[in-house]
């Protein structure tokens, strides 16, 4: 059994022995995290309907929806349109995706390491009254998206993330507009492995660009000197990365930007 140690308890997610941990770090000012100008919460207990990116429900279609929110697959079994409901948009949103494609090692892995980044950037999100949502790949399940949640909840969906064996960009290329709406901010935590060679990746996040204002790219670096050419290509592509060595501080890479040559 792996514990990963978060604020105000514990929680547990099972893989193979040994201990572990998913820490979050306070990272204070961030440059992709902007402060809201509202005293609305980031998670409302009464969502309310409105524009915004989560679907809130589904119902029958009345004149004047627009046909973009027709829900297909419900109105071939019902017989009649069924358009889906949204929230109303009430604050920046930010979204982290988590690649959970492979592991390694027993105690403070890579994967470890990832979840300690998506945590320690929706803490700092939320303090700062940003919606946030998240998205990895997981076992059984596929794609897997958790909206609209407090942090507790998003700290125990993080800590139950295992090895899936889907690729990072498989993960990506499935996100599409409908995806990313309302969505401002697009963070991806990921391990580098080996040499870092991922020609792939820079072409999936060159797309993300086009789609999310921002788009940053958090490289959890196993060894000294293995990312430099993987963050010199999703800079090109139009990425924020930021690099966290091994020993290295988080709250320091990420306050250091990769800068294209």
């Amino acid at each position: 059994m792996r514990r990963s140690a978060w604020p105000n308890g514990a929680s547990e997610r099972s893989s193979r022995p040994g201990p572990s941990s998913c820490r979050v770090f306070p990272l204070g000012t961030l440059s992709f995290v902007e402060p809201i100008t509202t005293n609305a919460r980031a998670v409302h207990e009464a969502p309310r309907r409105g524009q915004g990116p989560d679907y809130l429900s589904v119902r029958e279609y009345r004149a004047g929806d627009p046909m973009r929110h027709v829900h297909w697959a419900l109105t071939a079994r019902h017989g009649r349109l069924m358009v889906r409901e949204f929230e109303e948009e009430r604050t920046r949103r930010l979204v982290v995706v988590v690649d959970t494609e492979r592991d390694e090692g027993d105690a403070w892995t890579p994967l470890d390491r990832c979840c300690s980044v998506a945590a320690s950037v929706l803490d700092a999100a939320t303090a700062h009254g940003q919606g946030a949502r998240l998205i990895a790949a997981r076992p059984g399940l596929g794609i897997d998206v958790l909206p609209r949640a407090d942090r507790s909840e998003m700290f125990r969906w993080l800590a139950k993330l295992e090895p899936s064996g889907v690729p990072l960009e498989e993960l990506l290329a499935g996100l599409g507009p409908e995806d990313l709406r309302g969505i401002q901010t697009l963070v991806i935590a990921f391990p580098i492995w080996g040499r870092g060679e991922r020609p792939r990746l820079q072409g999936d996040v060159r797309r993300l660009v086009r789609l999310v204002p921002r788009v940053v790219c958090v490289l959890a670096e196993p060894g000294a000197g293995e990312a430099g050419r993987v963050a010199e290509a999703l800079s090109a592509a139009g990425a924020d990365v930021r690099r966290w060595g091994p020993a290295g501080d988080l709250a320091e890479a990420m306050s250091r930007r990769e800068v294209r040559a």
